[in-house]
C-alpha cells in the first residue's frame, strides 16, 4: 500500500524528527510505503505547485502553533476545500508551558505538572493541558467556562466535577 503524507510544521528539527519516526515505522512495516512532503507553513502548503491533489493525501500532520494560519484554522480550511482524510494535530510544547495572564502571555521552560503542583488552590485544571484561575471565571454554563476577558474554555468530562465544586466555592 502506497500512502501520501504531508507534514506542516514550522520547526525544521521537528519536521526531521517526524520524518525519521515515519521512516522507522516503514522499516518495521515494509508492506506500507509512503511519500512524505513537508511544508513550513499552511500558506506554503496552499501555494504548492507540483504535488498531489487533496484527494490523494492520506494523512496531514499539522502543527497547532503555525505562523499565519494556526493549525486548527488550517484544518477548517482543508475541510471546506473538501479534504476528508485524516488530520493528526500536535504541538511542540512538550517541556514548555504557555502562561496567559490578563495583561500578557509568556512561555516557561518547565513541565505542565511542575506548574500545576506549585499553583495556589484557586487554580484548577479544566482540560488536558489547561489550568484556569477560578478567580477569573465569570460563568459556568454546562461544560463551558467564561473568563473575565470573555474567553470561553471547554471543561472536559474528567475535570467537570472539580470545576463545578470550585465554582460553587467562589
Amino acid at each position: 500500500m502506497n500512502l501520501n503524507f504531508v507534514i506542516i510544521e514550522d520547526n525544521i528539527n521537528s519536521q526531521k524528527q517526524l520524518c525519521e519516526k515515519l521512516k522507522e515505522y516503514q522499516l518495521v512495516n515494509p508492506a506500507c510505503t509512503f511519500q512524505i512532503q513537508t511544508f513550513i507553513s499552511f500558506e506554503a502548503f496552499l501555494d504548492r505547485k507540483v504535488f498531489l491533489s487533496l484527494s490523494e493525501i492520506h494523512l496531514i500532520i499539522l502543527d497547532i502553533e503555525l505562523p499565519g494560519e494556526n493549525g486548527l484554522e488550517a484544518a477548517r480550511i482543508l475541510r471546506k476545500q473538501g479534504y476528508d482524510g485524516d488530520i493528526l494535530y500536535f504541538s511542540n510544547y512538550l517541556h514548555r508551558v504557555r502562561i496567559i495572564t490578563v495583561e500578557t502571555a509568556y512561555e516557561q521552560n518547565t513541565s505542565f505538572s511542575t506548574v500545576k503542583n506549585i499553583l495556589p488552590e484557586s487554580f484548577c485544571q479544566c482540560h488536558r493541558g489547561i489550568i484556569v484561575n477560578m478567580n477569573h471565571v465569570e460563568c459556568l454554563d454546562s461544560s463551558v467556562l467564561t473568563l473575565s476577558n470573555n474567553e470561553q474554555l471547554t471543561v472536559s468530562k474528567p475535570y467537570l466535577k472539580q470545576i463545578r465544586n470550585a465554582f460553587l466555592l467562589l
